[in-house]
């Protein structure tokens, strides 16, 4: 199963990139719950977690990443990657696959997620599972 790969489509020129990360029927059926930015800031981490019903895309996008992925039910690592992502990257995580992120640039990264569920505070579907120590 791949769970990180590069972005098809991207359109770039001499002012940077475009990408259409999320099209119409996806939108439109229902299936995407929830969209949001967030950074992360030189020699910090996001993720450390899985989610028990969420599929969850994450575009990375920015500048040099470390990625960590296992396989919660098989208990095992499928990715200890160092990528560099200053073209959007996609990281996959379905339900159990836990995964991790750390910033290995000297200025922000940014990932654009989106997925399967809506976020609930009182009942967030996040499981912590430490893959990336700081």
């Amino acid at each position: 199963m791949n769970y990180f790969d590069t972005v098809d489509g991207i359109l770039a020129d001499e002012r940077g990139w475009v990408m259409f990360p999320v099209e119409d029927p996806e939108l439109l059926d229902g299936h995407i719950k929830n969209i949001h930015l967030a950074s992360i800031n030189p020699r910090q981490i996001r993720g450390n977690h899985y989610h028990q019903h969420k599929i969850e895309f994450i575009y990375i996008f920015g500048g040099k990443v470390e990625v960590v992925i296992r396989d919660v039910e098989a208990d095992q690592v499928v990715t200890h990657d160092y990528v560099d992502c200053y073209k959007p990257m996609l990281l996959v995580a379905r339900p159990n696959i836990s995964h991790a992120i750390k910033n290995i640039s000297d200025k922000p990264v940014y990932l654009l997620d989106y997925g399967t569920e809506g976020y609930d505070p009182k009942n967030p579907d996040v499981i912590v599972d430490i893959l990336i120590k700081e």
